[in-house]
């Protein structure tokens, strides 16, 4: 059996532990590496000061943390430099060839310009520099040597400022060349008297960001007074990694939100490690995605709000259209049971947003989304459904909604899509109406075909009321709605009353509406100030949208008032239940409020039409009736649209 140390754990274990903390930094550095954000030509460029390591002096350089830092900045392709030799950048370093072979030509980026960088990309002045402080570069500013020759470099400067960049640059280039053989030199303090060059006479901002990297304060470089940022951090490679979280904080303060997310993440993620003890490799990967998941999923609801506030829409759109023009279809609402007074619910469209958009990984590939949107029928999924395909109709390179309440629906609603696939993409018998059905097993193919088809890939489609559960022996028409899923690609939106669907990708049960958000729905539809009895019938509703979109319509045609309407609604349940034609119709999966309004809409319809009264009695139920307010306020004498 193994001696324990480390306290209860082995030796074995506190490598695994080791190994596990490495594991999940290098899977959030791919993260983010994946995002693509800190490597753009509008990214800041970083350069990197610091004391190499000098065995000689005897004193620690902790230049292993550097050596860290660079290599973490470079696996999310920062644009970052070092006097010792430049890393791969975008753009190339100034100088040319000689950046690699001349310490000094590195160094020149830190003196203060007019301009970071050229019309060809170079960077003439870095827009970020860290400055690692140890126990060594105290010791060499400190050095009787140091001051002197950093005010030598100043003077210089201050002669030369105003001619060419190459008059400068040669003056400091011989400055350093007769100073370099003196017993207190290293290149170093070059860097650190360009900093002071830097913060004096920079005219855009110095962005000196400094990190301790033994636990010091950095008194000893006055011109770091007031700095960005004063990081402290000890020699551990744990708080070294919580330090580059924060570092990158400081330096893209535009991605301060993302880098949080990742931030948390990692402490996230370390504290379950460390709290459970021997886990097993699955186990151990398991923790690591959930957290990398739930980091994701929150980034990206950050994304979608700024593209709603941003008013990204459009520029996105664009960038579909530029990318996929020739797959892109005319938008129509044909079919679909829109209806003009929706109400917004914020928190459901961001969750369809994060899980529906288009994304691409690193490589440019892109799999298929599937969203499942379950709940009550009257719950309010349809119209959730088309005022999301509404708001990114530009957003998708085509939008097309399929009518899910049978097979030979869903098989005809995809056939019709034909019409709209541009000529040439598609079989031309196709893109006629059919009519008997080997044409229309045929369309069918051809559609699924021309949605799976290469590059097709930032479409939406909305199958609508699968209800019909064809494992436990749905009514006629039931199916598997799994074979009409094209390829691995696209987004697929599907509004069930099934939870079992929920298996088939992302899912979310929508709920009640809040009080807040029914008052609005209520008030929509019926278009008069709220009085104590609305307030009351509110409350006998029970927020599903449905309910009060039946309800608010009844009124506003009928001119009945709220506390009639109320008496009724407490009256009419058992005669519902007891209606002679209702046995067997859906109406009966609906909760009380949803059936007690349907059946006094239904009343008013009987009195108004005796063969919509024979026609709804013989149990044609249309479920758009029960799952849209559009439908709904239709049966109650208005005009949907």
């Amino acid at each position: 059996m193994e001696a324990p140390i480390f306290g209860s754990r082995s030796l074995s274990e506190v490598k695994a532990r080791i190994k596990q903390r490495m594991a999940l930094f290098n899977k959030i550095l791919e993260q983010l590496e994946a995002t693509d954000v800190f490597g753009r030509s509008t990214s800041p460029s970083i350069f990197i000061v610091y004391a190499h390591d000098n065995h000689e002096e005897g004193i620690a350089a902790d230049a292993w943390c550097v050596h860290n830092l660079i290599k973490w900045l470079k696996a999310i392709r920062s644009r970052v430099l070092s006097d010792k030799s430049p890393l791969p950048l975008w753009s190339t370093r100034e100088g040319g060839a000689a950046a690699a072979q001349n310490i000094l030509s590195n160094q020149f980026c830190l003196l203060p310009a007019s301009r970071r960088s050229d019309g060809a990309g170079t960077i003439n002045s870095v827009d970020k520099v860290i400055v690692c402080g140890s126990r060594l570069l105290e010791r060499y500013y400190e050095d009787d040597f140091t001051s002197s020759y950093i005010d030598a470099v100043e003077a210089v400067y201050v002669e030369v400022q105003q001619q060419t960049r190459d008059v400068l640059q040669s003056r400091i280039r011989h400055l350093v060349e007769t100073k370099c053989d003196s017993s207190g030199f290293h290149h170093v303090l070059t860097e650190l008297a360009f900093l002071k060059l830097r913060r004096s006479y920079g005219h855009d901002g110095h962005g000196i960001v400094p990190i301790s990297l033994n636990g010091g304060d950095m008194k000893y470089l006055p011109f770091l007074q007031n700095s960005d940022l004063r990081l402290k951090s000890s020699v551990t490679t744990a708080d070294l990694r919580r330090l580059f979280f924060k570092l990158l904080q400081q330096i893209y303060t535009e991605e301060h939100a993302l880098i949080g997310q990742f931030k948390d993440c990692y402490e996230n993620a370390h504290k379950r490690l460390q709290n459970e003890a021997g886990i097993a490799p699955p186990d151990f990967q398991m923790i690591i995605d959930q957290e990398i998941s739930k980091a994701q999923n929150a980034w990206l609801q950050l994304q979608t709000a700024a593209i709603r506030d941003r008013g990204w829409e459009k520029e996105l759109g664009h960038r579909t259209e530029s990318h996929y023009k020739s797959f892109r279809t005319l938008f129509s609402l044909e079919g679909m049971p829109a209806s003009n007074h929706f109400v917004d619910r914020p928190s459901d469209i961001a969750d369809l947003e994060q899980r529906l958009l288009p994304q691409r990984d690193p490589h440019g590939q892109t799999r298929r989304r599937i969203f499942v949107l379950y709940g009550l029928g009257g719950i309010g999924k349809t119209q959730l459904a088309i005022h999301f395909a509404r708001r990114y109709k530009d957003t998708f390179s085509s939008v097309f909604w399929l009518d899910g309440r049978s097979e030979d629906r869903l098989r005809q609603s995809i056939a019709r899509c034909a019409s709209r696939i541009p000529g040439g993409q598609i079989a031309e018998r196709s893109r006629r109406r059919v009519s008997d059905s080997d044409d229309l097993d045929t369309v069918v193919a051809d559609v699924l075909a021309w949605l799976a088809s290469p590059g097709n890939t930032d479409w939406l489609l909305i199958f609508d009321n699968v209800d019909q559960d064809d494992e436990q022996g749905g009514m006629t028409g039931a199916y598997d709605v799994r074979r009409y899923l094209p390829g691995d690609q696209g987004s697929v939106l599907i509004t069930s009353r099934l939870s079992r669907l929920a298996q088939l990708g992302d899912s979310k049960q929508l709920r009640k509406v809040d009080k807040d958000v029914a008052r609005a729905i209520f008030q929509t539809w019926y278009g008069r100030q709220l009085d104590t009895d609305s307030e009351e019938l509110l409350s006998l509703l029970d927020g599903l949208p449905l309910a009060l979109a039946q309800a608010a319509s009844y009124l506003r045609e009928t001119g009945l008032e709220c506390s009639t309407y109320i008496e009724l609604y407490r009256n009419k349940w058992d005669d519902l239940v007891k209606f002679p034609n209702i046995s067997g119709s859906p109406l009966l999966n609906y909760e009380r409020s949803i059936g007690t309004t349907w059946t006094i809409s239904f009343k008013a319809i009987e009195a108004k039409s005796l063969d919509d009264h024979w026609a709804l009695s013989a149990g044609e139920y249309d479920s758009r009736l029960l799952d849209s307010p559009a439908a709904a306020s239709t049966a109650c004498g208005e005009s949907a649209t």
